[in-house]
């Protein structure tokens, strides 16, 4: 046993030191595979260096090649045209400096340039008025809605378009008073048999100058004499107050609420001794205000006190509250803002107050601009009335 633990070793020795010997030998063979590779990549490197460099060559001969036959092209052409004889030629007239152009022909192209745009003004006024979906003059509200055109209210322009009522009084003769003296005798002529003591204004949406149609038309009417008195029953967005520089206390909303009494309720505007009876904002439900027994007999009470009573309602598109007001009054004005409110807009107003037993007197059409009203062909005693006053 120890004999063949002995050759046991022996052998082992010698496998492992010929392993050792084949890994040295791997090693070497290792080492100038990597001098081969190394060597491989450089000239390798040099190869397509000395390629790009041929390329860089080989355009540059290209490039002069091509200069150098050009020159010769050109080196011939030359002497070729040396060779030849000069042409024989003689002058017969010379050209006179023209005092017209050929062409274009100026007259017919400003001619046909005229026709041409007359004609496509022609087709985008037509095409302008046919998309136009709001009312212009007097005559398309009343194709379009059936109601009796009481008049037009000018717009007005500068420090007078913030308050129109305030311009009434300071110029009585103006176009704008004029224009709420025929509206007023449009009114008393559709009702020549029983003049109307109740007048409910409204519109189909907000921003149409209701509140100030009525501050304008309750002044003009009191400085005439009479007992006018106006009532903000828009609950919602009140207006009426701040036309007047009030603060808005002891309003309508606060006596149908039960919070104020009768006699605190009016207030007198000191310019034109035109009675209004303010509101609040109202966060409940503001139609069953305007619809109680206490508003309807409020309404009865001032009717045997005063002349006129002008009711300021919400737009009828928004809220119901002007239906309910319109049956309360004697007649209602219908205002319609110039070049703004949509005929469907209107027309669908009209239908839904004519449904509701509302006594439609007719329609202002408010905001206007009069120079323009003019272009459609139509004149109004706004712009006559402030030609004749001016002369």
């Amino acid at each position: 046993m120890g004999n063949l633990r002995e050759k046991i070793d022996e052998e082992v020795k010698k496998i492992a030191a010929a392993l050792a010997n084949e890994v040295e030998a791997i090693r070497s063979k290792e080492l100038s595979l990597q001098e081969a590779v190394t060597e491989l990549e450089r000239t390798a490197t040099q190869s397509m260096q000395a390629e790009v460099q041929l390329k860089e060559l080989q355009r540059e001969a290209d490039t002069t090649r091509s200069l150098y036959e050009h020159f010769l092209l050109r080196f011939k052409e030359t002497a070729e045209q040396k060779n030849l004889g000069e042409t024989s030629a003689r002058i017969i007239s010379e050209a006179g400096t023209p005092q017209h152009p050929s062409f274009p022909n100026k007259k017919l192209y400003v001619v046909m340039g005229l026709l041409i745009g007359a004609l496509f003004g022609i087709l985008s006024a037509l095409l302008i008025e046919r998309l136009d979906g709001s009312f212009r003059t007097s005559h398309q509200v009343e194709e379009v809605t059936g109601l009796t055109a009481l008049g037009i209210v000018p717009a007005l322009t500068g420090r007078k378009r913030r308050r129109p009522h305030d311009y009434l009084l300071e110029r009585p003769q103006s176009s704008y008073s004029e224009a709420m003296i025929a509206v007023r005798a449009a009114i008393a002529a559709t009702h020549w048999h029983c003049p109307p003591k109740i007048i409910a204004v409204t519109s189909a949406v907000p921003k149409e100058g209701k509140s100030t149609f009525c501050a304008s038309f309750g002044r003009l009417s009191a400085k005439s004499g009479r007992k006018v008195l106006i009532i903000d029953c828009d609950l919602r967005r009140p207006s009426i107050a701040s036309l007047f520089g009030d603060a808005g206390k002891d309003n309508l909303t606060d006596f149908l609420l039960g919070s104020e009494t009768f006699d605190r309720l009016t207030k007198i505007d000191p310019e034109s001794n035109l009675h209004y009876i303010a509101a609040s904002a109202y966060r409940g439900n503001p139609s069953d205000l305007l619809a109680s027994a206490k508003m309807g007999a409020l309404i009865r009470l001032l009717a045997a006190h005063y002349d006129l009573i002008l009711i300021d309602t919400p737009p009828i598109m928004a809220v119901s509250d002007a239906a309910l007001l319109a049956n309360l009054a004697d007649a209602c004005l219908f205002l319609i803002k110039w070049a703004d409110t949509s005929r469907s807009t209107v027309l669908h107003s009209v239908q839904k107050l004519t449904m509701l037993n509302v006594n439609l007197t007719g329609v202002v059409l408010s905001h206007v601009d009069t120079s323009k009203y003019a272009k459609y062909g139509f004149t109004d005693y706004s712009r006559q009335y402030g030609s004749y006053y001016e002369a």
